[in-house]
């Protein structure tokens, strides 16, 4: 898959909920305000013990720009308890997602009372 291609379907997935389908590399990061997880499965994991928090969501988006493996989406995530403006560099390797370093807000995340567990 391109890098636009990547980024589509990884909207598409969170806002199905299907996020186990996500074209994610093994060796897969991923950088937010909650630290550095490592691992495809290591966040999937994740993303089970959150679903309730991370599934179902929509999302705005209000800008892309790409080049040839990453592109940056800054976006705004509409849930039952809110919203969340985000900015995110996703990389593309061999076709998957390779990597991904999310920022937002941590205190507006704890603010809407998501409730995120992150151990």
């Amino acid at each position: 898959m391109t890098i636009q291609e990547l980024v589509t379907t990884w909207f598409d997935l969170w806002t199905t909920g299907d996020f186990e389908k996500l074209p994610l590399a093994e060796d897969f990061t991923h950088t937010s305000p909650y630290g550095i997880v490592e691992g495809r499965e290591v966040y999937l994991n994740l993303a089970r013990a959150n679903k309730e928090a991370f599934a179902g969501n929509t999302f705005d988006i209000h800008e892309t720009m790409f080049d040839e493996n990453r592109g940056c989406i800054r976006y705004t995530m509409k849930s039952s308890t809110g919203t969340l403006e985000v900015s995110e560099w996703i990389y593309e390797s061999n076709g998957l997602i390779s990597k991904i370093i999310a920022y937002y807000n941590l205190q507006e995340e704890r603010a809407a009372g998501r409730g995120i567990q992150i151990d």
